[in-house]
């Protein structure tokens, strides 16, 4: 039978648990949800740790590459300025000035008759199918032409990184009986030779032609 005793509290039903044994089971889902509980602060706990972990390695990962990328710039621009001074060696005269030689040159006035010297260097950030480039240019006065177009001779491009390429002119040209106008601009584009494009699959002899790329000024 059941007996219900003070407070309404069932006892002892056929073979149920007894007030000691309910106890126990208590107190073992007790100490189990805080062994879940446990678990669950430890399991994020860990994956916290191996978040922070990743964050770790991922910022190493680009410091590493950002250092590497850095060096390999440093690289090409030693390449490149070698290369510039070695050919730039072949156009210089073979004279070598002292320093109180060139402060009395540069602040001498100028000599429409001795003209001045345009070094051209290189241009970098050319699109990856330039095969050639060259530099056309004159001098303007205000919008009127002094001279008329002049050019560079075409020279070859290479590599400068995966997307672009770069010209090394390396020269130098003499301008003389050039009046000192206040004026006077000089206008430089930058033309580039590609390969003209191949239609209907026809194999032909690679052929080129020129386009511009672009232009700036300069006051004289």
């Amino acid at each position: 039978g059941t007996a219900v005793g003070d407070g309404g509290r069932v006892k002892g039903v056929g073979g149920g648990l007894k007030d000691g044994e309910d106890d126990e089971l208590v107190k073992l889902r007790r100490e189990h949800l805080r062994e879940m509980t446990r678990l669950r602060c430890e399991m994020e706990r860990i994956k916290k740790e191996e978040e922070l972990h990743r964050l770790k390695a991922e910022s190493e990962k680009r410091r590493k590459e950002k250092e590497e990328a850095e060096w390999e710039e440093a690289r090409k621009r030693e390449i490149l300025e070698a290369k510039y001074r070695k050919q730039l060696a072949r156009e210089l005269p073979r004279e070598r000035f002292s320093a109180e030689e060139i402060i009395s040159m540069s602040s001498s006035s100028y000599s429409a008759d001795e003209g001045f010297y345009i070094f051209f260097d290189f241009v970098t950030g050319l699109p990856q199918r330039s095969f050639q480039a060259t530099l056309v240019y004159g001098f303007f006065d205000g919008n009127a032409p002094r001279t008329q177009p002049r050019s560079l001779h075409l020279m070859d491009t290479e590599e400068d990184g995966l997307l672009h390429k770069r010209v090394i002119f390396a020269t130098r040209r003499q301008f003389l009986k050039v009046p000192a106008v206040p004026s006077l601009k000089l206008l430089v584009e930058i033309q580039h030779s590609v390969p003209n494009i191949v239609e209907d699959g026809k194999e032909t002899a690679p052929s080129f032609q020129t386009e511009p790329l672009g232009w700036t000024e300069a006051v004289v």
